[in-house]
């Protein structure tokens, strides 16, 4: 339910990346290797500026109504228990209610802030999704009752 513009450009970013203009300028749309933590990094430098990244984005951000109107048919309530991640940085209040809301798909579920997160939170703080799929796993093998957020270090 949110609202995304599609930049003009969008549709010439394949065959940009394939020419390699965006190397060429330096124009990147995602988070600066730099910025990573050092396991990560050599790998985000290494992948930084692949016309396949450039044209999957582009990909993404044409096709965004298209899934989000696939995402709002096919929502029903999960048997499964869910963990909604949020990064802290960066989360307005309209992102932390679309956050909430993905915490209603299961009555098995959690919602848990990375405080030293923006969006990227794999590449953040990546204990916070290990611990997250640790608490899930755990909690689909056996229900011992003890709450899934706090197996998954959210209290």
């Amino acid at each position: 339910d949110q609202t995304h513009d599609v930049p003009p450009i969008a549709r010439f970013v394949p065959v940009l990346a394939s020419i390699g203009a965006f190397r060429l300028l330096t124009v990147s749309f995602g988070i600066s290797p730099d910025s990573l933590a050092a396991p990560v990094r050599a790998q985000a430098r290494a992948t930084h500026f692949r016309a396949s990244g450039y044209k999957t984005a582009a990909n993404e951000i044409t096709s965004m109504k298209v899934s989000a109107d696939e995402v709002r048919t096919g929502r029903r309530l999960l048997a499964s228990p869910v963990i909604v991640l949020t990064g802290a940085r960066g989360s307005d209040a309209q992102w932390l209610e679309l956050q909430r809301d993905q915490v209603k798909l299961s009555p098995r579920s959690c919602h848990i802030i990375v405080e030293d997160s923006g969006h990227v939170i794999p590449l953040e703080q990546p204990q916070a999704v290990v611990e997250a799929v640790r608490a899930v796993v755990d909690d689909a093998r056996r229900r011992d009752g003890e709450p899934l957020c706090k197996r998954a270090g959210g209290g």
